[in-house]
């Protein structure tokens, strides 16, 4: 398991390119491949599952691995497969754990079905349903146990594109700004591939390219609604700051820096 970027490919690799990394994903089952999407916002520091927390999805990789003895190695080692289950994994990770899921399924299965109502429960019910494809229960997996915060999703790309900047999805927004080339002073400077670097820490994004209307831009991101794609109007509202004009309850409202790293 490797994350790859060929040198043709690089120049053309942009966020939008990483997000449909993210929403293809070919996973080899018994009988074929499988496409996956990561559709869920997950983040190790929110409270509860249901507000977009990993505690059952940590559970979960606790139990997989007691029957996989090799899904670290599968995932490129013990980090990059806790990654998956927190929110920072590449896609080329999630793509071995949920192989993983699909090799171990029986075992999984024998283990834990009897675990009603805990998360290795659950995850063993949807692997024993026989009336699904292997797509759609790896799909449920996945949307079950495995998402990917603001972080992760920007960290990954970065990652795979220039590894010399040495970031990853675990540095966050001020982190990133530390290696800013250019911060952006009006509306008319952003151009594609700029980050969004919210000033208190909140979130990051990453300008896709820009919109054929003044002031819109197309962005790229993973916050409410999962890792995704749109269009948005930015506001300038100082020297060096922006703000989304019409943010929707899904996204982050609040100021950010607009940078490039290049």
């Amino acid at each position: 398991m490797a994350d790859e970027l060929n040198l043709l490919e690089a120049p053309l690799f942009g966020p939008s390119a990483m997000l449909a990394r993210y929403k293809n994903m070919s996973c080899s089952v018994d009988g074929g491949m499988a496409t996956v999407a990561v559709n869920k916002y997950r983040n190790a520091n929110k409270p509860s599952p249901e507000k977009g927390g990993c505690q059952h999805a940590h559970a979960v990789s606790i139990r997989l691995h007691e029957v996989a003895r090799d899904a670290y190695e599968r995932a490129g080692g013990q980090v990059r497969y806790v990654e998956a289950f927190m929110g920072k994994g590449s896609p080329a990770t999630i793509i071995s754990v949920l192989e993983t899921f699909a090799a171990y399924s029986d075992a999984f299965i024998a283990k834990f079905a009897g675990r009603k109502g805990t998360p290795e429960g659950k995850c063993a019910a949807i692997l024993a349903d026989g009336s699904i494809t292997w797509e759609q229960t790896l799909q449920q997996i996945c949307d079950e146990y495995i998402g990917l915060d603001c972080n992760g999703f920007v960290g990954n790309w970065l990652r795979l594109l220039q590894p010399d900047l040495k970031l990853t999805p675990n540095h966050r927004a001020d982190e990133v700004r530390t290696k800013a080339l250019h911060y952006r002073t009006r509306l008319d400077q952003i151009e594609y591939w700029d980050l969004m670097c919210y000033t208190h820490n909140e979130h990051i994004a990453a300008v896709d390219d820009r919109s054929p209307a003044p002031g819109r831009f197309m962005v790229c991101q993973s916050a409410g609604g999962g890792p995704r794609r749109n269009e948005f109007a930015f506001l300038q509202t100082g020297t060096r700051t922006f703000q989304l004009a019409a943010p929707t309850p899904q996204d982050i409202g609040y100021q950010f820096y607009v940078i490039s790293l290049w």
